[in-house]
């Protein structure tokens, strides 16, 4: 079986829940706010200094932002992390 990569966060020594994040972060939703922010795949990409095939994987599936580079998707794109996530309101 395919192991599926977590990310936990250590608060005061405490473990706190552990989410896959392939679950979690939504390209579709990466997608149309790029769209929403009147930017091709080339401009992010350029921004974030990621490649346009990076963020064409993150905006299809195939891969997920570090925790680093989500940040600066949300930053450049205007929008909360928690925009970029299934569960949450937009």
């Amino acid at each position: 079986s395919r192991r599926r990569h977590t990310r936990s966060a250590f608060v005061t020594g405490v473990q706190t829940c552990a989410i896959p994040i392939s679950r979690m972060f939504s390209g579709r939703r990466l997608r149309d706010a790029r769209i929403a922010a009147h930017l091709k795949p080339e401009q992010l990409a350029l921004r974030i200094g990621r490649s346009v095939f990076s963020v064409h994987a993150y905006e299809i599936g195939r891969a997920q932002p570090s925790v680093t580079v989500l940040a600066s998707i949300a930053d450049v794109l205007g929008v909360a992390t928690d925009a970029l996530f299934e569960g949450t309101s937009r």
